[in-house]
């Protein structure tokens, strides 16, 4: 296997007849960053910073098709039925802040030119590329009624677009921290709401801003949507001491009292053998210590995943310090003007088992919401039965657990479920991909098959879409601030423009004046210092 990915066979034989290498396999090198599933069909997306995106039929477990671009991907998401019906859809965000809309295809579903067949499996074709941010793009979502498309970046913005056959820009909004991901409101929920994570601790919420009441003539930024704010602030250290009470302390001292006795009277014993009295005096018993105080680490520990539990609340898991619970989190009421002051705490924690090193990455669940799947750290896979699709301590207590990823680089990076339930599909970054039957042997039926979406009309008609390669290109807010630039310098060029031609009317017209003056005689004429 190469470095690109790539699986060789080759001819050792080295005769003057050995076979070129034949290239067996092509993979993902190298974590793969982004994982989604067709809404329809058992098909699956992903990419990675090998600068590819990859189709594959999960069912046969074969990749269908791939298109490389010139930067790697760091986000992929599926569009919803609601958005596209064929399924065909896909959003991807890269490292240099672009979004590429593509869609997959049956080639077959097109025209045949004469002389020409088509005998690929899938396509892939580029639809729309636009650039909204400055870094890596690192989460996509669609709003639950597929009128909205929110993008999420490191450079702490977070942009929203109508979805229309032409994407078209609404306008962003600046977050506290680089953005970690992008949920919608469930549509069990009243309102339609944004849940923002960034990975310095904040968590906000905020509306779908309307595109009829935003005014994009200057500048793409919107600062009249409504925003709550949560700013994550550690309690461990509180439950720690709570949740450990003083039994353990008071056990712990009180074995370091008995070890220290029975030194006591073995040292005694030793100097009575000597032959040595002893008068025992009385010890003053040393003060106990005091609890270690609470600790709240100075850097904010950095927000993993998180999914709405009702509306106006949450659940976090977190990395660092305070990784080893769920935190259920509610968005205060109470407005601040500066978010860094907050300091809000979770109303409900559950401890999660062996987790305290080994933090939970990925959080998803079954459409019923009765099974909750979470990928960890070290690349296990957990599987939580829940009761009445709710979260508490008694039903995070069993789950099952599989060790599918590498333990030391398998971090997982996806978990997607297909759209009807059979299949759990996880993505590592020791570059694997897995794939489990959810239902049981007796319920699995065998004969599945993957549906590859057919074309658009007149696709093959259409000129290809102009892509943007220079990572270095201006996003959409830059290109909209230089040429507001532009206009104003344009204005106030058209500005000097007009002065310099009144002041050239005015110089000839004093010309003008000079000349009659020097005509009158020269009782009549004014002199130059004469002022009027």
């Amino acid at each position: 296997q190469d470095t690109n990915g790539a699986i060789w066979k080759l001819d050792l034989t080295f005769s003057n007849m050995t076979r070129d290498p034949e290239c067996l396999y092509t993979f993902h090198s190298g974590r793969i960053e982004a994982m989604s599933v067709s809404p329809i069909t058992y098909l699956l997306a992903t990419t990675a910073l090998d600068r590819s995106v990859r189709i594959y039929d999960f069912i046969s477990n074969s990749q269908l098709c791939e298109m490389k671009f010139k930067q790697g991907g760091t986000a992929l998401t599926w569009a919803p039925r609601v958005v596209n019906p064929k399924g065909g859809l896909i959003a991807v965000g890269f490292e240099d802040g672009v979004v590429r809309i593509i869609e997959v295809y049956d080639p077959k579903g097109l025209p045949v030119l004469a002389g020409q067949t088509n005998t690929e499996n899938a396509e892939i074709n580029l639809k729309q590329a636009f650039k909204p941010h400055a870094t890596a793009v690192t989460a996509l979502a669609y709003e639950r009624n597929g009128d909205v498309l929110a993008t999420g970046s490191k450079d702490k913005t977070v942009f929203f677009f109508a979805v229309e056959d032409e994407y078209e820009p609404i306008g962003f909004i600046c977050v506290p921290g680089p953005v970690q991901s992008l949920q919608w409101s469930p549509p069990s929920h009243v309102k339609s709401v944004l849940l923002i994570l960034c990975e310095n601790g904040f968590a906000l919420q905020v509306p779908a801003p309307n595109p009829e009441e935003q005014n994009t003539v200057s500048t793409y930024q919107i600062k009249s949507l409504p925003t709550q704010c949560f700013h994550f602030c550690s309690i461990k250290s509180r439950i720690k001491v709570k949740n450990f009470p003083l039994e353990e302390e008071i056990t712990l001292r009180e074995k370091r009292k008995q070890e220290k006795e029975k030194a006591k009277l073995e040292w005694i014993k030793q100097q009575q053998e000597m032959g040595k009295e002893i008068e025992e005096e009385p010890e003053e018993e040393p003060e106990e210590e005091p609890l270690p105080p609470l600790y709240i680490p100075e850097e904010p520990s950095p927000i993993l995943c998180g999914f709405h539990s009702a509306p106006g609340k949450f659940w976090l898991s977190l990395g660092g310090y305070d990784s080893g619970f769920l935190y259920h989190c509610e968005f205060s009421s109470d407005p601040q003007d500066d978010p860094e002051n907050r300091k809000d705490e979770p109303f409900e924690v559950i401890p999660i088992d062996n987790t305290d090193n080994n933090p939970i990455h990925q959080i998803s669940f079954c459409t019923s919401r009765l099974l909750m799947f979470c990928g960890m750290q070290n690349g296990t896979l957990r599987v939580y039965p829940l009761q009445h699709k709710d979260l508490s301590v008694n039903t995070l207590k069993e789950y099952w657990s599989f060790n599918v990823h590498d333990n030391d680089y398998g971090q997982i990076r996806g978990i997607c479920s297909s759209y009807d339930d059979r299949f759990l599909i996880t993505c590592g970054g020791d570059g694997n991909i897995f794939t489990f039957d959810i239902l049981s042997p007796e319920d699995a039926h065998k004969e599945l098959k993957a549906k590859i979406p057919s074309p658009r009309s007149g696709l093959e008609k259409e000129r290809a879409t102009e892509d943007i390669e220079d990572p270095n290109v201006y996003n959409i807010e830059e290109v909209k601030q230089k040429k507001e630039y532009e206009r104003i310098m344009k204005e106030a060029e058209e500005k000097k423009n007009k002065k310099r031609k009144e002041l050239i009317a005015l110089r000839h017209e004093f010309l003008s004046l000079l000349q009659k003056n020097q005509e009158l005689p020269q009782h009549m004429q004014l002199h130059r210092e004469v002022h009027l």
